[in-house]
């Protein structure tokens, strides 16, 4: 009777006839839409008002078009602001007793004006300021930083200036890398490509390193610091790596730089110069070496 009822359950199920295996169509993902824009966007018309309004970690973008003198004056940023101009024709920027500032691109052209107002950047009393592969172009000075503390210039691109390309006044803890001064227009006077001078009752200017510095330019010298009347010299400046061709005899000089690294540099004189270049350095602990003269 046992195995009667398990065979008559066995005929009682039906036979399934199971599906066949389908392999599901790849899932295809659409490209990501861009990404909106990030940041405030300044015009000429509103600039000095977005940046007045600021607040820490911002970046402002600036749209294109032409923007006069642009100044940020008395803000502290922390983390810092970021300005990105690299779409705007700039004539000039002025930071002024501030901090925390990165500067992202851009050119600046035709600061012709007098003093301050003829500096395509001008950096005063201030700190924590990063330039970031300016173009400077068609004005008196390129960069002036003057008074202040830790400071970055990466990069710069300088052409048809008529007086230096970058001064570093009274300052400490700056960094130049890879700086290019171009096509000078000087007449009879013979600016620098980078210039450091210390003044009498400020800190010597101390703790620069400038790096890599390109010079083809006629009548303009390369990098130079000069003890004017005893200004009080400069400390711990490295100056590495530059090749610098040049009219004028000083492709690199320096003098009562205690602690001073002069290294790696090469001076070339270009042809038909009345002068031949030369690497000048001294003062105690001064290290001069591997420097080429052309």
């Amino acid at each position: 009777m046992t195995y009667f009822l398990a065979a008559l359950a066995a005929a009682a199920v039906p036979c399934v006839t199971l599906p066949p295996v389908v392999t599901p169509p790849p899932v295809v993902v659409p490209p990501a839409p861009p990404a909106a824009p990030t940041g405030t966007i300044a015009t000429p018309a509103n600039v000095q008002a977005v940046i007045g309004a600021a607040k820490p970690g911002d970046t402002i973008k600036l749209a294109a078009g032409a923007y006069p003198r642009i100044v940020i004056k008395g803000k502290t940023f922390a983390p810092p602001i970021t300005l990105d101009p690299s779409a705007a024709n700039m004539t000039q920027l002025t930071i002024d007793s501030s901090s925390g500032i990165n500067v992202l691109g851009g050119g600046v052209s035709g600061a012709k004006g007098v003093s301050y107002l003829g500096y395509g950047f001008y950096v005063l009393n201030s700190s924590h300021v990063t330039l970031r592969a300016p173009k400077i172009s068609n004005g008196v000075r390129g960069i002036v930083i003057d008074r202040s503390t830790y400071i970055d210039v990466l990069d710069p691109l300088m052409t048809g200036l008529s007086v230096d390309g970058i001064n570093i006044v009274a300052s400490q803890y700056v960094n130049i890398t890879n700086a290019s001064c171009q096509g000078f227009v000087t007449g009879l006077a013979h600016p620098d490509c980078v210039q450091m001078w210390s003044v009498a009752g400020q800190k010597p200017v101390a703790y620069v390193k400038i790096i890599g510095t390109k010079m083809d330019s006629k009548n303009t010298q390369g990098v130079t610091g000069f003890d004017h009347a005893g200004q009080g010299g400069f400390d711990y400046i490295v100056i590495q790596g530059s090749d610098i061709l040049t009219s004028y005899p000083n492709a690199i000089a320096i003098n009562n730089c205690r602690n001073c690294v002069v290294t790696d540099n090469v001076a070339r004189t270009m042809p038909g110069s009345k002068y031949k270049a030369s690497i000048r350095a001294s003062g105690p602990n001064m290290v001069l070496a591997r420097n080429v003269v052309k």
